[in-house]
């Protein structure tokens, strides 16, 4: 798992080309406010979708993880929090893996749990739990959010 604000995300471009243009688009679609939709970024290696939803309570979401993806999770407006667990915490509960590369669980040890504000990112790695979109001081608020979703091989 990665932190940072998406002024910082030419830091992470050793990460390699996939992850540089996901991060560059995250840039981008911050700072041009792009619209709600699906973005082919460089077919199904990189893509996003930009889309608001309301934050909810923890006891509504689930802990997600992915196999083949890497979540780049960037804030455009408002703020949410995400927990995350460890890679091993999780035991599957719902598996869509092979269909949509999403795995759920409902409860997992906490390690780590972060305010996202607009200009943020998370980066979550295949394998690293996950549970996004949480209300910040249990107060539910529309947050608009570009989800790069990175192949990893």
């Amino acid at each position: 798992m990665i932190t940072d604000t998406i002024q910082n995300a030419v830091r992470y471009e050793g990460l390699g080309e996939a992850f540089a243009k996901g991060l560059r688009f995250a840039e981008k679609a911050v700072r041009e406010n792009l619209p709600e939709g699906h973005y082919e970024i460089d077919g199904e290696t990189v893509f996003a979708n930009i889309s608001s939803s309301q934050t909810r309570d923890a006891a509504e979401v689930r802990y997600e993880v992915h196999r083949k993806y890497a979540d780049i999770q960037c804030i455009a407006s408002g703020a949410e929090r995400i927990d995350s667990a460890p890679a091993e915490a999780g035991s599957i509960q719902e598996d869509c893996l092979r269909e949509r590369d999403i795995a759920f669980c409902q409860d997992a040890p906490l390690f780590a749990s972060s305010v996202m504000r607009a200009g943020q990112f998370s980066l979550y790695f295949p394998g690293e739990w996950h549970r996004p979109s949480l209300s910040v001081d249990g107060e539910p608020q529309t947050v608009k959010k570009i989800v790069v979703k990175v192949l990893c091989k």
